[in-house]
């Protein structure tokens, strides 16, 4: 699997090995993705614009 990830025509930046790793990274960009959600308006809010 390491192999073929470094051989892929696109190698992967980042890469999870184990289905834990998988389920695991899921709950945690759930919790992100939920997070950005709740402040949304407010990152919005703070661009520059001209």
């Amino acid at each position: 699997m390491i192999i073929a990830a470094v051989q892929a025509a696109e190698t992967p930046a980042f890469l999870l090995l184990g289905a834990d790793a998988v389920y695991a990274y899921g709950a945690v960009e759930e919790a992100q993705r939920a997070e950005v959600d709740r402040w949304r308006e407010q990152s919005i809010s703070t661009g520059y614009t001209e």
